[in-house]
């Protein structure tokens, strides 16, 4: 029987999509897991498949019965939720939940390309943010997936692979564009109440006002599309080694 692992980040819902469409394309037979620390951003199970499931699980704390379990794992937008020694035990897991011989996909914001002005000041600010939640791992922004590489390649994975995508964000690109620039905005609320209780963190000003006049400026910039921004991820995949 096939089974799949799905680690959801704190991103929000959109995530689950994944794993759902993952679904459409495959037997009933097939198991699917989606994981995340708590489950308020799960669909309700009703509204999925019954080979899909969903549960409270950390990746960092995965349970023992799971060891060499899955076909394939697919990790994504952790940048932010985890620290560099996280990300180590991270993959470790991952590979001690893969049968041999199995796959493990990983996607991961690598920053901004050609930002606009206000989108340097949205760097800033969650580079802050990272840090004064102890994540000063260098992973954000990337740039590149070198070093989810070489951790990959140390926890033992095999014949490894990197993809780069440059996904236009605004509402000049089209509808998916515009889809991108809500989930800056989502983002952005759910990160109101630490910035502003933060006085910004030195780098937005005016409190609860400035973040909001901030937030419509942004999105205003973004969405003209003046420097053509665009979003980009590192995709890396990776093998466990089959048994000799």
């Amino acid at each position: 029987m096939a089974r799949g692992l799905f680690t959801l980040s704190r991103v929000g819902l959109l995530l689950c999509l994944w794993l759902l469409d993952v679904a459409e394309t495959m037997q009933r037979s097939a198991q699917l897991i989606g994981i995340d620390i708590k489950n308020n951003l799960f669909p309700r199970q009703e509204d999925v498949p019954s080979n899909v499931t969903f549960q409270v699980t950390s990746i960092l704390d995965i349970p023992s019965e799971w060891n060499d379990k899955f076909s394939l794992v697919n990790q994504r937008l952790l940048v932010a939720g985890l620290r560099h020694n996280e990300w180590i035990m991270a993959i470790e897991n991952i590979y001690r939940a893969l049968k041999p011989g199995r796959w493990v996909q990983l996607c991961e914001h690598t920053g901004w390309l050609n930002p606009t002005p206000l989108m340097n000041v949205y760097t800033a600010l969650f580079e802050v943010i990272l840090r004064a939640k102890g994540i000063d791992s260098g992973l954000f922004p990337s740039r590149t997936a070198d070093v989810w590489t070489r951790m990959v390649e140390d926890a033992g994975f095999e014949e490894i692979g990197v993809e780069y995508y440059e996904v236009p964000v605004g509402k000049w690109a089209g509808e998916d564009g515009g889809a991108m620039t809500e989930n800056i905005v989502a983002l952005l609320q759910g990160m109101k109440g630490v910035v502003v209780s933060n006085s910004g963190f030195g780098v937005i000003a005016g409190g609860e006002e400035g973040y909001e006049r901030w937030m419509i400026d942004l999105v205003e910039e973004i969405d003209a599309g003046k420097t053509k921004p665009k979003a980009g991820y590192a995709v890396i995949i990776a093998r466990k080694p089959a048994y000799k």
